[in-house]
């Protein structure tokens, strides 16, 4: 196809937006607070230490902590052991200081309660609570691992809007990103929850009064419930991240990338993008280092009619990390990625998108569009995914 048609389509897509009848007749046919007071009549007192030894903390006990343990004289002495389990809103033991090793926090806080502190090298509490702060080490020691607790998580897994997000590893840091693109089912999910309540964008989306994809790309999230959505502009795909609590694949901690240049978008260290499809950009495509026509939906592809597919179907198309399905073919990607045409600003900044689609040929990691911010195509193959950090 010729990628110079979209621009001479803009006005055509955006009229069509406001739901023209003749562009909708085209579409049918095309496609509890941290740090809760504690009741300190209910501590156990701290042990004492023999000889050696120190004493250990009493466990806590209705929302309690255990009290540190005393250094016991002589010998090689440890330091006490703090409670083990503070309460639903109580604080975890902390560990006693001194002797030969630092005392070791209290392993899991209450359900809103924060995780054990170590003493002098000791290690912190293990697991934060459902709302509670992960554990710190003493001097030298560990901090406790963030999240868990009673129905807590972590990482990659804390998301639980749009797509699962598989973690990946890119050369400085590691980043989530959606497994695959969001699909109309999801993306209906959010059109319910705001309600046409389009307040809370960025200032360059001001002009921006609808969420709902454009007619004539028959938005369907009950028929084609895992297909990906298509036929919205580069500010509905942001907000619905915003809404995930995540955002639009960018450049470093997913800044935008003011560039007009495609090639700045090839280089991994300047795209999260860019770095998730290409591995680091040891692949030119998601899957390899050589072309393959039938592992992912794009024009060359002979297994399938010209067509978008439900997200994940072509399982050919994984990667560049593990667990991630689509960044080339099916449809194509908005990216965080901007940048002012002359002196105007917001709704006719160019944006890019990137991935290629269906029906184009010669995709790789490196392929990218720019185009106006409010632009939506007429062949309907626009979508997206997200990125967070874990």
């Amino acid at each position: 196809m010729f990628r110079g048609q979209r621009h001479a389509d803009i006005i055509a897509k955006v009229f069509g937006r406001f739901g023209l009848a003749s562009l909708a007749a085209l579409a049918l046919a095309a496609c509890t607070p941290l740090n809760a007071p504690t009741d300190a009549s209910t501590d156990t007192p701290a042990g004492t230490g023999g000889s050696g030894n120190s004493g250990t903390g009493g466990a806590g006990r209705g929302g309690t902590s255990g009290a540190a343990g005393v250094t016991g004289a002589g010998g090689s002495p440890v330091a006490g052991t703090g409670g083990a389990i503070a309460g639903t809103t109580g604080t975890a033991g902390r560990g006693g200081t001194g002797g030969g090793s630092g005392g070791t926090g209290g392993a899991v806080a209450g359900s809103t309660g924060a995780a054990g502190r170590g003493g002098a090298g000791g290690t912190g509490g293990a697991v934060a609570g459902t709302t509670g702060t992960a554990g710190r080490g003493g001097m030298g020691g560990l901090g406790g691992a963030g999240g868990g607790g009673t129905g807590g998580t972590s990482g990659c897994g804390r998301f639980t809007k749009g797509p699962a997000m598989v973690e990946a590893r890119m050369l400085t840091r590691p980043i989530c990103v959606d497994a695959t693109e969001v699909t109309q089912a999801q993306y209906q999910q959010f059109l319910t929850f705001k309600n046409s309540d389009t307040t809370g964008q960025q200032s360059e989306c001001a002009w921006n009064m609808s969420y709902a994809p454009v007619l004539y790309c028959n938005f369907d999230p009950t028929g084609h419930a895992n297909y990906p959505v298509n036929g919205i502009d580069w500010c509905d795909a942001t907000a619905f991240c915003k809404w995930a609590g995540k955002r639009l694949c960018g450049g470093p901690a997913g800044a935008n990338i003011e560039t007009a240049a495609k090639t700045d978008l090839a280089d991994p260290q300047n795209s999260e993008w860019t770095a998730l499809c290409s591995h680091n950009g040891e692949r030119g495509y998601p899957y390899g280092t050589v072309f393959n026509p039938e592992a992912c939906n794009v024009g060359e592809h002979s297994g399938t009619p010209r067509a978008i597919v439900p997200v994940g179907s072509t399982t050919g198309c994984e990667g560049g990390f593990p667990g991630i399905f689509d960044m080339v073919g099916n449809v194509h990607e908005w990216e965080n990625a901007c940048y002012a045409a002359g002196a105007a600003t917001g709704q006719d900044d160019i944006c890019w998108f990137r991935g290629d689609s269906y029906h184009d040929t010669n995709s790789s990691c490196s392929t990218a569009w720019d185009v106006k911010r409010d632009y939506v195509d007429t062949w309907c193959d626009i979508g997206f995914r997200c990125c967070a950090d874990p």
